[in-house]
């Protein structure tokens, strides 16, 4: 049984050897759409990504109720996604002024940032492909590819179609609202249904 094993017990260090030469082959390329030369320690990725946290925060999406938060998911995007020195206070008063922010305001703060700091990365071995389309490859600061940030970014995506249809169905609400218009307020209703589950899936 001993001498059945000797052969296995050899070859290990070979085995290890291999997989230690494709680890140190490996690594992440990191494609941006615009900056490749600032990070997100930079005041222009800083001071857009408050007012995308902002926008979102203040408009209720780490909201789980009246004077209840999501604080968790507030502090893991505004800490290890944006690396922001400091966080939105989720307090009423913010949340109220936010209501008299015109829409079309928020979702351009929100587009904005998404577009500006858009990203594509990808895991490789020995070699560094091409980065897609015209975006420019980031070297120095991988963080601006970060899982978080992806995380982030697909909240702020939903969140503002979330609001788009949110607002459809508020100015077909009513009796005014179901007599003139029934199909757009029920489809905008099952788009944001469908909005809804799919952050409450995220997290």
């Amino acid at each position: 049984m001993h001498m059945g094993l000797r052969p296995l017990a050899a070859l290990l260090p070979a085995v290890l050897a291999i997989r230690e030469a494709e680890e140190s082959g490996r690594g992440t390329l990191c494609c941006v759409s615009s900056y490749p030369d600032l990070g997100v320690g930079s005041a222009k990725f800083r001071a857009e990504a408050e007012k995308a946290l902002e926008a979102a925060a203040y408009t209720g999406a780490y909201s789980a109720g009246p004077d209840n938060y999501h604080s968790a998911r507030l502090i893991k995007h505004c800490k290890h996604a944006l690396h922001l020195k400091t966080c939105p206070r989720m307090d009423v008063t913010f949340m109220k002024i936010y209501e008299h922010v015109p829409l079309s305001e928020i979702e351009t703060r929100i587009e904005n940032f998404l577009t500006t700091w858009h990203f594509h990365s990808e895991t490789y071995w020995a070699f560094a492909p091409e980065c897609p389309g015209q975006m420019k490859r980031q070297k120095e600061d991988p963080a601006r590819c970060s899982e978080d940030l992806g995380h982030f970014m697909r909240m702020l995506e939903l969140w503002k179609d979330g609001l788009k249809y949110a607002d459809q169905v508020k100015k077909n609400a009513g009796f005014r609202g179901w007599l003139k218009d029934k199909k757009t307020k029920a489809m905008a209703e099952k788009k944001l249904k469908n909005i809804m589950a799919e952050l409450d899936a995220l997290w």
